[in-house]
């Protein structure tokens, strides 16, 4: 099942993050109404060293299934990457938490990555890359950002205040 490889591929990646093992922990959330989908991700995670999070509904989508982890855990700092997107610095974790030291500093953006497979993708990529090293550093310099939903960290008080701001 191509979906299956997918997974597989992107949370063996993400395994080999260069951090204290027991300082980490991995989660796959997914809030897919397809049981025979929801057995087969719980299976890869078990198989990954993964917690699996599921929850029957899709409501919020991305957004929704955040805030739920956020219920379910305690983890202070939140890294969240895409089933479609792949690890490209194992020492993504080493280079970037200790600038959470900062009290000012609620999230760390880094460029996205998508498997190279097709012309989408691999225009996508381009696209990123142009966003990542050209519009973002611009947005930096004037200090306003974007947090681009997925290849970065994010304070767990961050993504909360944000859930808190959506349903004013």
């Amino acid at each position: 099942m191509k979906i299956q490889r997918l997974y597989e591929k992107t949370l063996k990646k993400l395994r080999t993050i260069d951090y204290p093992k027991d300082k980490v922990n991995f989660y796959l959330l997914d809030d897919s109404s397809d049981s025979e989908l929801a057995d087969m991700l719980r299976k890869v995670a078990e198989r990954n060293g993964f917690r699996f999070i599921h929850r029957n509904e899709r409501k919020g989508f991305k957004a929704g299934a955040l805030n739920n982890f956020l219920r379910q855990s305690d983890e202070e700092l939140i890294a969240i990457f895409d089933a479609d997107e792949y690890l490209v610095n194992k020492d993504f974790l080493k280079d970037l938490v200790p600038a959470f030291d900062d009290p000012e500093v609620g999230y760390i953006q880094t460029e996205k990555r998508y498997a190279n497979s097709n012309f989408f993708a691999n225009s996508i990529n381009l696209f990123n890359s142009f966003f990542f090293s050209f519009i973002q550093p611009s947005r930096a310099s004037r200090n306003t950002s974007i947090f681009a939903g997925s290849c970065g960290i994010n304070k767990r008080k961050q993504l909360i205040m944000l859930a808190d701001f959506r349903n004013m």
